[in-house]
C-alpha cells in the first residue's frame, strides 16, 4: 500500500491511506491510518497505565507538534488552520515522537494575512475565545490550542477540570499561581524536582503568550518552533530518556498527512485531497483516489 500523499522530510504528520472496498454490490471509502503503537498524547498524560513521560520527552512532544503546526501554517499549499489542537489529535510513535492528526474540522486559507469568518468549531478548553467571540478564524486560533497542550505538558492537568475547584480552565488556573509562586507550584507533581527550572520557565511563558485573549499578542509557531529548538539545544536528556519505550496500550491509533496536494478547496471551503495516486492495497479492495 502506498501512502496517500507525502509530507515534508520531517514527517511529522504521519501516513494516511484512502482504500475503495466493495460488497454486496456496495463501494464504500474508508481511511486507513497509520498504527501508531503508543496512542495519543492524551492516553499517555492523564490514564493511569501510560508510560510516564520525563521532563525532556515532554519538551521534545511539544516542539514537534510546534514545527507540525508551522509545516501546516507557513508551508502548505495553501496554508491550513488545523481547528482542534489538543491532545488527542497528537499521536506517538513506538519511540514517543509526536505527529497532528485529526485534520476533519480543517480549514485552508488562500490568504494567511486575512481571517477566515466561519462558525467556531473545536473542543471546549481548547478553543481560541476570540475566535469564539469574533468568529473570525486565523492561525492564532491554532496558537491558542497549542498553548493549552504546552499548559497541560508542564502540570500534567486536564485544559477543563471540575475537580479542580479552584478554577475549572487550566489557562485561568494556571496564570495567576506561576506569576506569584513560580514554575513548582504548577508542575506536574510526577516529576517531581527532576526539571531544569529555567528551562520550564520559560516554556510557560511562551504557554502564557500563547492563550493571550487578543490574537495579535500570541506568537508565531514559527517563532514557537525556533524558541524550543533553541531551549533544547541546551538541554541533556536525563538518564531514562534512553530506555526503551514500550507500548502501553493495545489497538490502533491514526495519524493524517497533510502536503502541497491539499491545494483545492470543496464547496465548504474544506480541503480536498487531490491530485493522488493509489496502488492496490489487498487481495479483494481496491485503493482510488478520493
Amino acid at each position: 500500500m502506498e501512502p496517500l500523499f507525502s509530507l515534508n522530510p520531517l514527517h511529522l504528520l504521519g501516513k494516511l491511506y484512502l482504500v475503495l472496498t466493495s460488497g454486496d454490490h456496495v463501494e464504500v471509502q474508508i481511511l486507513v491510518y497509520e498504527y501508531m503503537v503508543n496512542g495519543n498524547l492524551h492516553r499517555q498524560l492523564f490514564e493511569k497505565e501510560a508510560f510516564l513521560l520525563n521532563w525532556y520527552r515532554r519538551l521534545e512532544i511539544a516542539l514537534a507538534v510546534a514545527q507540525g503546526l508551522d509545516y501546516l501554517h507557513s508551508f502548505a499549499d495553501p496554508p491550513i488552520i488545523h481547528r482542534d489542537v489538543k491532545p488527542s489529535n497528537i499521536l506517538l510513535d513506538d519511540n514517543m515522537s509526536a505527529k497532528v492528526s485529526d485534520f476533519g474540522i480543517s480549514k485552508a486559507n488562500l490568504d494567511m494575512d486575512t481571517h477566515v469568518s466561519t462558525r467556531p468549531a473545536g473542543t471546549a478548553g481548547y478553543l481560541d475565545p476570540e475566535y469564539f467571540l469574533r468568529r473570525h478564524l486565523t492561525t492564532a486560533s491554532d496558537v491558542y490550542g497549542y498553548g493549552v497542550v504546552l499548559l497541560e505538558l508542564i502540570t500534567g492537568q486536564l485544559s477543563i477540570d471540575h475537580k479542580r475547584l479552584e478554577d475549572y480552565n487550566l489557562v485561568a488556573w494556571f496564570k495567576p499561581r506561576v506569576v506569584k509562586q513560580g514554575i513548582q507550584a504548577v508542575i506536574d507533581p510526577r516529576l517531581g524536582s527532576n526539571f531544569p527550572v529555567e528551562a520550564y520557565e520559560e516554556v510557560a511563558e511562551i504557554a502564557m503568550n500563547c492563550t493571550a485573549f487578543e490574537r495579535g499578542d500570541r506568537p508565531t509557531m514559527q517563532f514557537i518552533a525556533s524558541k524550543l529548538e533553541q531551549i533544547l539545544s541546551g538541554l541533556i536528556p536525563p538518564p531514562e530518556h534512553f530506555q526503551p519505550v514500550s507500548s502501553t496500550f493495545e489497538g490502533k491509533a491514526s495519524s493524517m498527512e497533510v502536503s502541497p496536494a491539499t491545494s483545492r478547496t470543496g464547496a465548504t471551503g474544506e480541503p480536498l485531497l487531490t491530485d493522488i495516486r493509489l496502488e492496490s492495497a489487498f487481495n479483494g479492495t481496491t485503493v482510488a483516489p478520493r
